[in-house]
């Protein structure tokens, strides 16, 4: 080779090493050309994982991989996102990658495509299923009865509990469950008369309230620490209950309209012509002395169960939400202990207690206790009637007129809401304790009922 052709060839080897090393340094950096925007970017990183494993993803509409997934060096840009999985509701939305940033869609529940299967035929006035056990307590009526019965999921038995003759018109409500659910409270209103029943749910045994007392109560409620004592409410007093003992006995008399109590503490409400008090009373304490906060009028509050520490109260003529600490009793400005104030008509807490599920009629929103942050899920343009959380809060299922649909709770602007059943005459629902079934009471197109579904 001559010198000349020597020299070009150092060249031209000088030139592309010159060209090809930047461009390699900015691949291995994480760059790549953006054609539509003729220029470089930074790229991104998406992970995918789900429940079950092994679904297959669509990024744009191409399948390449199955989960858990990894994409690199994606351009920055909005993507739509498909998972499929034989015998599973498909999972879809679009998901936005961004420059120098990973992309986590992860622990995504893929939820089964099958059809409800019929637990118990007829037609179901209310059903109820224990929090924490797989106990089922309904009310159905045969046209000349109305039987309250007891199915005990975790051995597929059935038993009838309590039978009523339609003749006498009565109206049966569920209560509430005890603190530790061994015992249902009901009410059967008769003529004017609320006749509470107790049920014991490994006896099937009945005790009546009003073979211990005539008294017409017009509200009765669990003290939240025990199984066996009940507050009620009749004629402005309130009278705890010892069901162990068979005994009644008067504790305070005002001007009351809800009550709440826990272990020595007692919360009501009372009402006078111009003003509202929230009120707070020891047990046994011998002076009887009642702390007051005053209340926000005119208002028509209520009280409900919280975690320890905490009283919840809203408002069911304004929907107003209030969350206070008790140490707010005492204290000058009840707003130094406000720990939430927001528009609901329904709450529900997570069993760690430190988090919330609240919702108005068209909204549906989460509160983190630990974070002090508030976020919206959801704004529909139908009313939510009932919203459980599901997989730790990291979806929502909520009812909306005759459908169940299941939504993610991540803070982004676009979720996957995916609907579970539709149904009609749907009147309640329950998520099983194991997360495996959704129960609900509706009628489908040959058959009404208590129906499960399988969500695993």
């Amino acid at each position: 080779m001559t010198l000349l052709g020597r020299r070009l060839t150092y060249l031209v080897f000088f030139l592309l090493f010159f060209t090809i090393i930047p461009v390699l340094v900015l691949y291995a950096t994480g760059y790549s050309y953006n054609f539509k925007k003729n220029t470089l970017e930074k790229t991104g990183i998406l992970l995918i994982s789900t429940l079950p494993k092994k679904a297959d993803v669509y990024l744009d509409g191409k399948n390449s991989k199955t989960t858990p997934a990894r994409f690199s060096r994606l351009l920055p840009g909005t993507y739509s996102l498909e998972i499929k999985k034989a015998g599973y509701h498909p999972w879809q939305k679009k998901i936005e990658i961004k420059s120098n940033a990973t992309t986590f869609q992860t622990d995504l529940v893929l939820f089964p495509e099958q059809s409800p299967q019929l637990l118990t035929p007829g037609d179901i006035i209310f059903f109820e299923l224990a929090k924490n056990q797989q106990k089922l307590l309904y009310l159905i009526n045969n046209k000349t009865v109305s039987q309250l019965r007891f199915n005990d999921l975790r051995f597929g038995t059935d038993r009838l509990v309590y039978q009523i003759d339609n003749k006498t018109n009565s109206q049966f409500e569920f209560i509430a469950w005890s603190p530790n659910q061994q015992y249902a409270l009901l009410k059967q209103t008769i003529g004017g008369f609320n006749n509470y029943l107790v049920i014991d749910l490994d006896t099937t045994k009945i005790k009546k309230i009003s073979v211990l007392t005539p008294l017409n109560f017009q509200k009765l409620s669990w003290d939240q620490t025990s199984d066996t004592t009940l507050y009620g409410l009749a004629k402005s007093t309130i009278y705890r209950l010892e069901l162990a003992t068979n005994t009644i006995k008067n504790i305070t008399t005002d001007q009351i309209t809800d009550l709440y109590a826990t272990g020595n503490n007692l919360y009501f409400i009372t009402k006078s012509v111009q003003e509202l008090f929230l009120n707070h009373l020891t047990i046994n304490d011998s002076d009887n002395h009642v702390e007051k906060i005053k209340l926000p009028s005119p208002s028509d509050f209520t009280l409900k169960p919280g975690p320890d520490d905490n009283l919840i109260l809203i408002d069911k003529k304004n929907s107003d939400l209030f969350i206070i600490k008790t140490r707010a009793f005492g204290q000058i400005d009840l707003q130094d202990n406000l720990l939430l104030q927001s528009k609901a008509k329904e709450t529900l807490w997570l069993p760690d207690q430190n988090q919330l599920v609240f919702w108005t009629d068209f909204e549906l929103w989460t509160y983190d206790f630990n974070k002090n942050q508030a976020q919206l899920v959801v704004r529909l343009g139908q009313t939510i009637t009932r919203a459980l959380p599901y997989s730790n809060l990291k979806y929502l299922v909520y009812q909306i007129n005759n459908e169940i649909r299941v939504i993610e709770t991540r803070p982004e602007i676009t979720k996957n809401d995916l609907t579970l059943l539709q149904t009609q005459n749907l009147k309640n629902f329950y998520i099983s304790s194991d997360e495996k079934k959704l129960y609900f009471a509706g009628q489908t197109t040959s058959q009404t009922g208590i129906f499960d579904l399988a969500l695993q």
